[in-house]
């Protein structure tokens, strides 16, 4: 198991740090990763905040995907545990579970959390290393997951973006809620924004219905079917 070492000089200015277990070590995360966890992985987060008087406090987040190993989820528990003991023993910590974080641990990300498939023990590739796929993401409160790529994933009660490289399409159900179809809008702006789109990639707005067109033939073509006339969507 690593040591303290790694978290030398951590929590010295407002903000948020990121690290991923790998091979039971924690690996800091650059700022592309803000927000998006793995299903297959497991973290350790530290919040640091300022106060007026300029005194600054801790929180400490340890989140476990539903696919992480018990060895993943062992590890990132331990290592909160040494990264509080560097710390002074100060901070505060939360055990964040995939889809059952606390409250404290949403509001760090106001754009909402993005679930992706994979995890680096598991032997998934990650997006950023792999060339690009299409992937389909469900906007579903404040959590947006990557779903199998397919019609069988859509419902009438959320927002879904398919991140089909030069285009995304924003596919929003008819009984989705405001605050997903805004969560959605500032998942696929960020999308569209990324190291991997760089801005490039038009963004095609479809609501449940749109079956005739050509945005609509690509979208569904995208999903495997062939007539979007005959596809039926689930309801919520």
């Amino acid at each position: 198991m690593s040591s303290s070492d790694d978290f030398l000089n951590s929590g010295k200015e407002a903000g948020i740090e990121t690290w991923r277990i790998e091979d039971f070590k924690p690996v800091k995360q650059g700022p592309a990763a803000f927000g998006k966890f793995y299903t297959g992985d497991s973290y350790v987060i530290l919040h640091t905040q300022k106060a007026a008087g300029g005194q600054l406090s801790h929180d400490i987040h340890f989140w476990q995907g539903k696919e992480s190993s018990q060895d993943e989820t062992g590890a990132s528990a331990i290592l909160a545990e040494q990264l509080d003991a560097a710390m002074g023993g100060k901070p505060k910590e939360f055990r964040e579970v995939q889809g059952s974080e606390s409250p404290e641990f949403l509001q760090m990300y106001k754009g909402g959390v993005k679930y992706l498939a994979g995890g680096a023990a598991s032997g998934f590739h990650h997006h950023e290393d792999a060339p690009h796929k299409a992937a389909l993401f469900q906007a579903k409160g404040v959590r947006v997951t990557e779903v199998p790529l397919g019609v069988a994933s859509l419902n009438s009660g959320d927002v879904f973006i398919l991140d089909n490289g030069a285009k995304i399409y924003v596919w929003t159900g008819a009984s989705a809620s405001p605050l997903e179809k805004n969560k959605a809008l500032t998942q696929t702006l960020a999308l569209r924004d990324d190291k991997d789109h760089q801005g490039k990639s038009q963004v095609i707005h479809l609501e449940e219905g749109d079956v005739e067109g050509e945005d609509a033939t690509e979208f569904f073509g995208a999903l495997g079917a062939s007539d979007p006339k005959s596809v039926t969507i689930a309801t919520a």
